[in-house]
């Protein structure tokens, strides 16, 4: 395992949670090759191999040779088992699922564009299957990922709370997203089921590749490659930038607690534009910054100018963030400086 990771996996094992409601469970995790559940893996894993909590994890995800990939350390471990399916498939596990964690989605803003069908599709009717599975099963807890986009581009003088409305215009691909996001949130709370429903914000770290067309991840691929950071707009659009081991922590948290199943942000302390994280990548790298605003025609340009919630509701669960976007960025950056960064899945 990369050190970097390690470094992370190990400070997610060690924080405070109840993990003794873990043990001996078994745990469905979807989308099982995605940035964050892949961290969950790992971080289950090791609980065992430091403290025998017996956890069997089920990993559900459809690429093999990306599974492969990322766990090629693990694969052949007897506490852990794939399944190579679409999530909306009928899921077959011989023994009962004691938790889900429902992370698979089409996370891709190109996707979102393309074909905003199969995206409200992957999203209801995957989420629709889980319900499903947890039914037969008797599933304890079922944690959903739904997103903090689901609050909309509207205006506010105050960061979003997870009681304010989701305001979306289903005019727009991104809003295609956030709606299908709101509608799985409704099944889970109209399914009698205990569902924890987090919404996170974007979630940064290593695991992110050059492929991935987004910003954050064009940004490392030029401070790899030792060139200038472009701008495709003015970058003062707003945004909340969390590290993974944080965002990690503060789901095992939620998932863990003792409280009745909610719906929680888990967003970072503070919000910045995306000029401003330029600016950071640019000075740890000793990088210029240029704008291309004439060609943004050629860049996706459908996400909202600002997006700010508020995280004091985790942060009574005992959620505090560690990472701030300074280190969280440099530590991506160094972990980026390896083949995984440039691979195409």
């Amino acid at each position: 395992m990369n050190s970097i990771v390690n470094e992370d996996i190990k400070s997610i094992v060690l924080s405070e949670c109840n993990w003794d409601m873990f043990r001996g469970c078994n745990i469905l995790i979807t989308g099982a090759t995605g940035l964050i559940a892949h961290y969950m893996v790992l971080a289950l894993l090791m609980r065992n191999d430091l403290f025998d909590d017996k956890i069997k994890v089920i990993a559900l995800c459809r690429n093999r040779n990306k599974a492969e990939a990322l766990y090629k350390e693990n694969f052949k471990r007897n506490d852990l088992t794939f399944l190579f399916q679409d999530v909306t498939e009928d899921i077959v596990y011989d023994e009962a699922i004691d938790y889900i964690i429902h992370a698979a989605s089409p996370a891709n803003t190109y996707m979102h564009v393309n074909d905003p069908y199969g995206t409200v599709s992957a999203n209801v009717n995957g989420f629709q299957n889980i319900l499903e599975k947890s039914r037969k099963d008797k599933v304890r807890k079922i944690m959903l990922f739904s997103s903090y986009m689901v609050y909309g581009p509207q205006a506010s003088s105050h960061p979003l709370s997870e009681n304010d409305a989701c305001v979306v215009n289903i005019g727009k691909a991104v809003d295609v997203y956030s709606i299908s996001k709101l509608l799985c949130e409704a099944m889970a709370k109209s399914s009698g089921k205990s569902v924890d429903i987090v919404r996170p914000s974007l979630i940064y770290g290593p695991g992110i590749t050059a492929s991935s067309k987004r910003h954050f991840s064009d940004f490392i691929l030029k401070c790899i490659n030792n060139e200038p950071i472009k701008l495709m707009s003015s970058g003062k659009m707003l945004r909340n930038y969390l590290y993974v081991s944080d965002a990690v922590k503060a789901f095992f948290q939620v998932l863990l607690s003792d409280r009745e199943a909610d719906t929680y942000n888990v967003v970072s302390d503070s919000t910045i534009s995306v000029l401003q994280l330029a600016q950071i990548m640019a000075k740890q790298s000793n990088l210029d910054i240029i704008f291309d605003i004439e060609n943004q025609k050629d860049y996706h340009n459908a996400t909202y100018n600002m997006v700010s919630a508020d995280n004091s509701k985790i942060k009574q669960l005992g959620w505090t963030q560690k990472i701030a976007i300074e280190e969280g960025v440099q530590r991506t950056i160094n972990w980026a400086r390896n083949e995984k960064f440039f691979v195409k899945w």
